[in-house]
């Protein structure tokens, strides 16, 4: 089975600012309490994946705050590292996919509503753009 399998979200290969503060590293004592300011490379409701510059290990507990430009807007989440994958060809060169396990109710809902009306209106795009209309973004 791959990971694309295991899915249950929908994912946004989108780029959005994201702060990581490290709550727990168990295999990495040295990172916890470090921040790091990323970008994600794709969304979901129920987690994203982003590009660092440290090795994080999977199991390790962060706070992510994500800003949307589009609309203007900022999310937190209590996440944990579910997979990690080095591409010493790219940098930062340590990607890393994080699956949200605490955010509070009410984010939880705006956040779900946010990314599924992102992820409709690519999908709209798309088809307008496979049918030879034009699309303005």
């Amino acid at each position: 089975m791959n990971m694309d399998d295991r899915r249950t979200h929908q994912r946004l290969n989108e780029q959005n600012s994201v702060a990581v503060r490290i709550l727990s590293a168990p295999e990495a004592d040295a990172l916890e309490g470090k921040t790091y300011f990323c970008t994600t490379e794709d969304l979901s409701a129920g987690g994203l994946r982003f590009n660092v510059s440290a090795p994080v290990p999977v199991g390790t507990v962060m706070e992510i705050r994500v800003a949307f430009s589009q609309p203007i807007s900022a999310y937190r989440h209590i996440g944990k590292v579910v997979w990690v994958k080095e591409d010493t060809d790219q940098a930062p060169p340590y990607a890393v996919g994080v699956e949200f396990t605490d955010t509070a109710p009410n984010d939880v809902a705006a956040w779900e509503k946010l990314v599924d009306q992102k992820i409709n209106m690519k999908e709209r795009q798309a088809a307008k753009t496979s049918h030879g209309e034009l699309v303005a973004d």
